[in-house]
């Protein structure tokens, strides 16, 4: 997944107006302001009342659902809440859904415990010379803290801590 079609999904769900916050490496790099690496894939929180429409947004653009994680939950009308997509170019979208509440929390749909605050949403950064909405640097911590990290995430974690002061 590289930076200019990263950018291209983030620009198709906002003309759409779908909310998303980018998570992981890309949202490493957006929270840096520069790709410091190569990704495989673009981590996505997206909001439950919003899916329908970024699932048909990304379904024409040929990003189908590869393969749902074992977190999933699936909503009462069947639609996963962590999941893959990917395109016959095998770029990979991965996708965990949200319900944001009234005061800019959120409340996960997958199983799992990260606790989506307000301060956790309000990381900001670029992507391609994109602003996009992403985890914080304290959010990214917590989300790469529940389990082994490869070596390129120790990477990534790395430089989140030295940028922020962490």
């Amino acid at each position: 997944m590289n930076a200019p079609d990263a950018r291209g999904i983030l620009e198709l769900l906002r003309a759409h107006s779908v909310r998303a916050w980018v998570q992981g490496g890309w949202g490493i790099d957006a929270l840096l302001g520069q790709q410091t690496r190569t990704h495989k894939d673009l981590d996505l929180l997206l909001v439950d009342t919003e899916l329908d429409i970024a699932l048909d947004m990304l379904a024409e653009r040929g990003f189908l659902l590869a393969y749902e994680w074992e977190e999933n939950l699936t909503l009462d009308d069947g639609r996963p809440t962590a999941f893959v997509l990917r395109d016959d170019d095998g770029r990979e979208i991965d996708i965990h859904v949200a319900r944001i509440n009234d005061d800019g929390s959120g409340t996960p749909l997958w199983d799992g415990d990260q606790q989506l605050t307000p301060e956790a949403l309000s990381g900001s950064g670029t992507i391609d010379g994109l602003d996009v909405q992403c985890y914080s640097p304290h959010m990214q911590l917590t989300a790469h803290s529940s389990y082994q990290l490869p070596t390129h995430q120790i990477a990534d974690i790395q430089a989140i801590r030295n940028t922020f002061d962490l």
